[in-house]
């Protein structure tokens, strides 16, 4: 089994360094080595902001399954559920600050689920370890770029801004 979360981060980082092309070819001779001829590997998980196309570096891979965060299939597993965050937070003894860890780390919808940032629920459960009172942090900001996106945004004309479509 091969986990492989922001397969995209290498490629973003070489498109500003003006890299792109080499680390394209880099990634591309990986994931054939590692996703397509590992006589081994029972399956993978790629991970990533930009979408994955079988028309890019995954060319030369079989079998892809394309699964977006506007997918219902395998949606309650791209976080945690309500369920599960209530079960840590009585596990861990902090019912009450059942609201505060709605208010700060639910709102993400993939798919029909609504799911909880679990990087964040996780760091704010072990910040109340000493005190349970502690305040929410935005412990997920800063932890990847999506500075490619932007600047998508930025050259995009005014059909691609379009959101009346």
């Amino acid at each position: 089994m091969i986990l492989i979360d922001e397969y995209d981060v290498p490629l973003e980082n070489a498109y500003f360094a003006g890299g792109y092309d080499q680390m394209t070819d880099l990634v591309r001779s990986l994931f054939e080595s590692a996703l397509k001829t590992n006589a081994n590997l029972a399956f993978a998980v790629v991970t990533g902001c930009l979408r994955i196309s079988k028309e890019s570096i995954f060319t030369g891979l079989n079998n892809l399954k394309i699964i977006s965060v506007t997918d219902d299939l395998y949606s309650e597993h791209f976080g945690f559920t309500q369920k599960e965050v209530e079960s840590m937070l009585d596990f861990y003894g902090l019912w009450g600050n059942k609201q505060k860890v709605r208010e700060w780390y639910d709102g993400y919808l993939f798919g029909n689920t609504e799911v909880y940032n679990p990087w964040s629920v996780i760091n704010y459960v072990q910040s109340c370890y000493r005190n349970k009172d502690a305040f929410p942090k935005p412990y997920w900001s800063n932890t990847s770029s999506n500075s490619i996106v932007r600047r998508l945004v930025e050259r995009a004309g005014e059909n691609g801004k379009n959101t009346n479509r």
